[in-house]
């Protein structure tokens, strides 16, 4: 069940966020993989990644899940490189 309710959304470290992030939320009605970043996301669509591609997918990523956040934690480069696949 947590599969299908819960996504998982890890944001490299880059100038904007330093650190790096994970972010868990609650992922039904959207159509959002498990376990996802703004470059995987860019690759799907566009088989490339920039910033430009990046910031967007940044920006509109948090709008959508503004209110569905549950808790942020450190970043994690394996399931950011989970995400790329």
């Amino acid at each position: 069940m947590t599969y299908m309710s819960l996504g998982v959304f890890s944001i490299q470290p880059i100038g904007a966020v330093p650190k790096g992030a994970t972010i868990i939320y609650f992922r039904l009605g959207l159509n959002t993989d498990f376990i996802s970043s703004a470059d995987g996301i860019s690759l799907k669509a566009t088989g490339k990644v920039s910033l430009l591609s990046r910031g967007i997918v940044l920006a509109q990523f948090s709008k959508l899940i503004k209110d569905r956040k549950i808790t942020a934690l450190p970043y994690s480069e394996f399931l950011y490189k989970f995400s790329l696949d």
